[in-house]
C-alpha cells in the first residue's frame, strides 16, 4: 500500500469503534492489517478469505487482496474473545464497527491510523 487510504469519520464510544473509509480499492489490504495487528483470533480464516483474492489463497501468486470497489451491499463479521467486528461494504463507503469488551480505544485509534489517514491530512 503506497499511500493511506482515507478515514471518512470516526465515532467512538467506550466500547464500541466506527470508522468510515473512502471506498477504494486499497481498502482491503488496510482492513486485513488491522485485524492482524489487533490480532484477531486466528480460530477462524474469516479475514483471510475475504481480504485476499482465492487465486492468491490457493497459490500465492496474482492480486493478494480483493478490490472493494467491485462490490457493493456486502457484510462480512467476525468475533473472537476480545472482538465482535462488522464490515459493511456499500456503493461508495466501507464501515468497520469494532466493538470490544473492555475499553481499548487507544490501542485500535492506534492500530486504524496506522493504517488509514483522515480525509484532509497531508502526506
Amino acid at each position: 500500500m503506497n499511500a493511506k487510504p482515507f478515514m471518512k469519520s470516526v465515532s467512538k464510544k467506550p466500547l464500541k469503534s466506527v470508522y468510515t473509509f473512502i471506498k477504494v480499492k486499497e481498502i482491503a489490504e488496510g482492513l486485513y492489517k488491522i485485524l492482524c495487528d489487533l490480532k484477531i483470533s486466528d480460530e477462524t480464516e474469516w479475514y483471510k478469505d475475504f481480504m485476499v483474492t482465492e487465486e492468491y489463497y490457493s497459490s500465492g501468486v496474482g492480486q493478494r487482496f480483493i478490490d472493494v470497489t467491485k462490490m457493493e451491499d456486502e457484510y462480512f463479521a467476525v468475533s473472537d474473545d476480545q472482538f465482535d467486528v462488522d464490515i459493511f461494504i456499500g456503493a461508495k463507503k466501507v464501515i468497520l464497527i469494532i466493538r470490544t469488551k473492555k475499553d481499548i480505544q487507544q490501542k485500535i485509534s492506534k492500530v486504524v491510523h496506522t493504517h488509514f489517514r483522515m480525509a484532509g491530512d497531508t502526506l
